[in-house]
């Protein structure tokens, strides 16, 4: 499910970086992330598919893994509440490497490429 929802907008809206940037992008910020909802165990974001921006998880948690190798996937990191990830990933044009599962009911946050190449601006 992806949507706009209060909760995205004031968890962007609470960022420390979010009150120093000029009133139209903090606007385009506000209405231009989105959410999305995963059960424990979902593969959130595959590994492979194209990159759509800066994420992170509004409640919940969330586990990079890397793709199996030789029967094996390892994981490499775990994402919580609050947390920031992908920001290398939304700096290459290339697909994602790594899995984005959730360890429990998760919601996540997504800033698009667009947002996240003018906050970089």
């Amino acid at each position: 499910m992806f949507c706009a929802t209060p909760s995205a907008e004031r968890f962007i809206a609470c960022q420390p970086w979010f009150a120093s940037l000029p009133t139209d992008l903090q606007e385009r910020l506000r209405h231009g992330v989105y959410s999305t909802e995963g059960a424990k165990g979902d593969v959130m974001l595959r590994t492979g598919s194209a990159v759509e921006g800066w994420h992170a998880v509004l409640s919940g948690l969330v586990m990079l893994r890397s793709p199996a190798s030789r029967g094996r996937a390892s994981a490499f990191i775990g994402v919580s509440d609050g947390d920031w990830f992908g920001e290398g990933s939304a700096m290459k044009p290339e697909p994602r490497r790594y899995d984005v599962v959730a360890l429990r009911p998760t919601y996540m946050l997504c800033l698009p490429l667009p947002l996240f190449a003018a906050l970089r601006e």
